[in-house]
């Protein structure tokens, strides 16, 4: 009865517009790809599926599998995949994935994937993205010279520094670290797009130079923000504490799109520079000096008001 049903529906595949992409489900019973073979399928998605192999649909060119139980080992067998993406899987052997000579975008978001050793020979790839693991260190990813975006947000970075290397790098998001130094940086000149928020970084010496056209550092520990005034016009926001034992600190949130912090110490915070500073809703966590330099601005423009008020109401 089964068999029956998977003839069907190869029948009607073949017949249709979707000869060439092909959605696959647990709730349309197709369970099994093997029915697959006889399709000239070139782009799949697959979901809550079971015992997908790869063995035999070699023209696939997009795959995109999800929550589903996948074996890849004989995924070296699509010659033609340039974009795959397998997430929210747990993955034991990525060993297969080094096989793919003509990847150009691979997605292993919340795949378990612990290190980049499989991948290291993929020199095709121009996008890679394996947010949400287990990654500790990025030592083989020099190799990868074709990258144009990265996302390795959510892991367990610390040293990053061979991302050096990757020096067609447009768009790099690294959020949610352990990353101090990124000196890095200065070693990718074509990089616009740079999300850094969530780490332990304390100095932005080596944004200096950058040519950024967004740029994300919130949540780190930031005491001088001098060496990025210049790139005013992408900042979108920072928020940083710094060190509460040293003797500047460092705790507003900005929205800095149209402005340049110009270190913005606890002794000498320049509002002139400023045009929006919501630190309402930081109060709780700004250090006490900051917070009573900013009630006694409010309450020096509340006389300012009250004086302008009374002088306009004695010339009347």
């Amino acid at each position: 009865m089964q068999n029956d049903y998977n003839q069907s529906m190869i029948q009607k595949y073949e017949n249709s517009v979707y000869k060439e992409r092909l959605g696959v489900f647990k709730d349309s019973q197709l369970t099994s790809l093997g029915f697959l073979d006889l399709l000239n399928v070139k782009s799949l998605y697959a979901s809550e599926c079971d015992n997908i192999t790869f063995k035999h649909q070699s023209n696939i060119e997009q795959l995109h599998i999800q929550d589903s139980m996948v074996n890849l080992k004989h995924i070296h067998n699509l010659i033609r995949l340039k974009y795959l993406k397998v997430s929210e899987i747990s993955i034991s052997d990525f060993k297969p994935l080094k096989k793919l000579a003509n990847i150009v975008i691979l997605n292993l978001n919340k795949t378990h994937l612990k290190n980049l050793k499989y991948l290291s020979s993929l020199q095709t790839l121009t996008e890679l993205y394996a947010n949400q693991n287990e990654i500790a260190d990025v030592q083989l990813i020099k190799s990868l010279k074709e990258l144009k975006i990265l996302n390795l947000s959510h892991n367990q970075l610390k040293d990053v520094a061979n991302l050096k290397y990757l020096t067609k790098l447009e768009q790099l998001s690294l959020q949610f670290n352990e990353i101090i130094d990124i000196s890095f940086v200065k070693h990718l000149p074509a990089i616009k797009q740079l999300q850094l928020q969530n780490n332990k970084i304390m100095s932005v010496q080596a944004l200096e130079f950058a040519n950024f056209n967004e740029l994300n550092l919130k949540q780190n520990y930031i005491q001088n923000f001098n060496p990025i005034c210049k790139h005013k016009k992408y900042i979108k926001e920072s928020y940083n504490l710094a060190d509460q034992n040293t003797p500047t600190n460092i705790l507003i949130k900005i929205q800095m799109k149209l402005n340049a912090i110009h270190n913005a110490e606890d002794k000498t915070l320049q509002m002139k520079i400023l045009q929006t500073i919501d630190i309402q809703t930081m109060k709780d966590r700004i250090t006490k000096s900051i917070v009573k330099q900013y009630d006694q601005l409010k309450g020096c423009f509340k006389q300012l008001i009250n004086a302008l008020q009374s002088q306009y109401q004695h010339s009347q």
